[in-house]
């Protein structure tokens, strides 16, 4: 194991960089927009996205663009079947689910993001169009805030400070947010209108361990049409049972 004074080293690194740059990208990219964006020499933009492309890691297309390789599939489905709090938060997204007829996802932190873990799909016909292994700022929507207002005190200012995404005309802005998470900490829940996605809601949920840190949020979401004032009223207390009794079987 890598003691915690050693960095990782300088190949693996910029090897990473790459990996997450091309993640990153909405479409596929060049060897010349890596190596701009990174400020990593062509030659070794080119050797290492070759060593990526060779291992499955990287796809290169026929006009020498490069995006995400199957092999990532493969890693990331191995990692949500052995992820401990999916499997024993399962049972009870279930039983969410089948009481909402909604969509619900279990989201767990990554750095600033939170990722999605696991989604069970509405049976109604308009649907929330979400993909487990999909990120968002722990800024923005119920699921990240859920998070956010109870990451340590220090690391969550540090992430208001640094706000300044805009993926909708909702978007909290950084006041806003501020006082939302404060909102959030004190009520244990919280709910997004249109923040991520136009036209939708979702109420969420933190999970947490016993120093009160979120691990993962439970949360329903869907179209803006379905989720009424009432609704929101009666399912409040069904996500916060939820996310009870998934803390309880991991924690007690």
């Amino acid at each position: 194991m890598m003691s915690e004074g050693k960095s990782i080293p300088g190949t693996l690194k910029k090897a990473l960089l790459i990996l997450e740059f091309v993640a990153s990208s909405e479409s596929a990219c060049t060897l010349s927009e890596i190596s701009s964006a990174l400020d990593i020499p062509k030659p070794t933009v080119y050797r290492l996205i070759n060593g990526l492309v060779l291992n499955g890691y990287i796809l290169q297309d026929t006009n020498k663009r490069f995006q995400l390789g199957y092999k990532l599939l493969v890693l990331g489905g191995v990692v949500r079947q052995k992820s401990v709090i999916r499997q024993v938060a399962l049972p009870f997204l279930k039983e969410l689910q089948q009481l909402t007829n909604e969509t619900v996802h279990l989201t767990v932190p990554d750095g600033k993001y939170g990722v999605y873990l696991e989604k069970l799909e509405s049976s109604n016909a308009i649907r929330l169009w979400t993909m487990v292994g999909a990120k968002l700022p722990l800024t923005v929507g119920a699921s990240m805030r859920a998070i956010l207002a109870f990451l340590p005190n220090k690391r969550k200012e540090e992430i208001i400070a640094e706000h300044n995404f805009k993926l909708t005309s909702l978007t909290l802005s950084r006041s806003q947010l501020k006082k939302i998470v404060h909102e959030t900490r004190k009520n244990r829940y919280t709910v997004s209108f249109g923040e991520a996605d136009s036209g939708a809601v979702a109420l969420a949920v933190p999970i947490l361990d016993n120093h009160d840190i979120a691990v993962a949020a439970v949360s329903v979401a869907g179209p803006a049409v379905r989720f009424t004032q009432e609704k929101l009223a009666k399912w409040m207390p069904e996500v916060k049972k939820c996310a009870d009794k998934i803390m309880k079987a991991l924690f007690v």
